[in-house]
């Protein structure tokens, strides 16, 4: 779906949004455009959340609006990445991070231990 919206916003740039420049000239408020913020939103965020950050800008554009430099809102985290935290478990127990000795040492993990 991503890719699809993609292609949408590239042949509009491709074709309306030059047309629009020759006969009326330079009309954008913001800076990126409206299109380029579409794609970088898609392409950050999905094709849900990406069109309705797209969706929020085009109605922000309008004579009343003073416009600006408005970059896109960089992607969330995503929930699916695991991130490992020591608890007061591992810590109670006793247990440490684990040290690797260089494969050419005496075996101390730590530099200048002899």
């Amino acid at each position: 779906m991503a890719k699809l919206l993609l292609a949408l916003i590239r042949a509009y740039q491709l074709t309306l949004s030059r047309l629009i420049l020759a006969t009326l000239g330079p009309v954008c408020r913001f800076e990126p455009s409206c299109s380029r913020y579409a794609a970088a939103c898609i392409s950050g965020h999905g094709p849900l959340r990406g069109s309705l950050l797209s969706l929020k800008r085009l109605c922000r554009c309008h004579p009343f609006h003073p416009g600006g430099i408005d970059p896109p809102p960089p992607p969330r985290i995503s929930p699916s990445v695991p991130v490992q935290k020591a608890t007061w478990q591992d810590r109670s127990a006793g247990e440490e991070p684990s040290r690797q000795a260089d494969p050419g040492s005496t075996g101390s993990a730590w530099p200048n231990a002899t």
